[in-house]
């Protein structure tokens, strides 16, 4: 049977549905926003459903035939208008752009307060799920080169980017909502609803036993803890070797930058 017979009944809600990719480096806040956004009764919202690493077994000429089916999956499974999909794993992100959406949300973070967290969360557990994160070298290349990516397809117009930052997303959680559904072209009229909701319903980050049945609480005590918790060393890589990354992001000025 061929796929258009199959997913026929579903076509004209397909056509109207508005896809889009949430990604991040990995310790941005992305478990956080996507908790925020599925709060938004327009939004739905798949967390890392590992579609890099499913490519792997995937013959490259059926890669598109794949996405279209998945994409048809998500459609059967939600009601809501806008369905994304929160990535931060694999390297190769192009399939994403070509196949799902052009349309990104991209969450980026102090580069030196998100080493902090993995350093805390990744290294010192040795999870093997983030075996290739082992050391501040391999996460800060994985960062650097995530964000270049990000940045040259925007500049090849590629891509439609909606940056948010993560200082920008716990101390002014609505206008940093307010920021992204407008990016969407959703209703505004729900922002104070998902930010309340989202402090009141439970949710787990991802490998996280401890947050397990409890509420997100939005705050900016993350901020700037790398003075605090990174070793010399550690910023000495950051200011020999990761300088690039800092001016990238714009976060090479010691104080909190917002861009909102």
């Amino acid at each position: 049977m061929s796929k258009s017979k199959i997913f026929l009944p579903l076509e004209d809600n397909f056509v109207k549905k508005v896809f889009f990719t949430l990604l991040s480096p990995g310790r941005t806040g992305s478990t956080l926003l996507t908790h925020l956004l599925k709060q938004h009764p327009e939004i739905d919202i798949v967390s890392e459903p590992y579609l890099i690493r499913v490519e792997k077994s995937i013959d490259p000429k059926k890669i598109e035939e794949f996405y279209t089916l998945y994409k048809y999956s998500l459609v059967e499974m939600s009601h809501r208008k806008y369905i994304g999909i929160a990535e931060k794993t694999g390297e190769n992100y192009d399939n994403l752009v070509n196949f799902f959406s052009k349309h990104i949300i991209f969450i980026i973070r102090d580069p030196r307060d998100a080493l902090v967290s993995a350093k805390e969360k990744w290294f010192a557990e040795k999870d093997i799920r983030f075996s290739r994160f082992e050391n501040a070298k391999q996460y800060l290349d994985s960062y650097l080169k995530l964000i270049e990516w990000v940045y040259g397809q925007q500049k090849l117009g590629k891509i439609n980017l909606c940056l948010v930052r993560y200082e920008d997303l716990v101390k002014n959680p609505k206008k940093s909502l307010t920021y992204i559904f407008n990016f969407l072209r959703c209703s505004i009229e729900y922002t104070d609803g998902c930010i309340s909701d989202a402090q009141t319903n439970k949710w787990r980050s991802r490998g996280d036993k401890k947050l397990s049945g409890k509420v997100a609480k939005i705050h900016s005590l993350s901020i700037g803890r790398w003075e605090t918790f990174l070793t010399k060393s550690e910023l000495d890589l950051i200011n020999k070797k990761y300088l690039k990354l800092m001016k990238i992001t714009k976060y090479d000025q010691k104080c909190y930058l917002g861009c909102i």
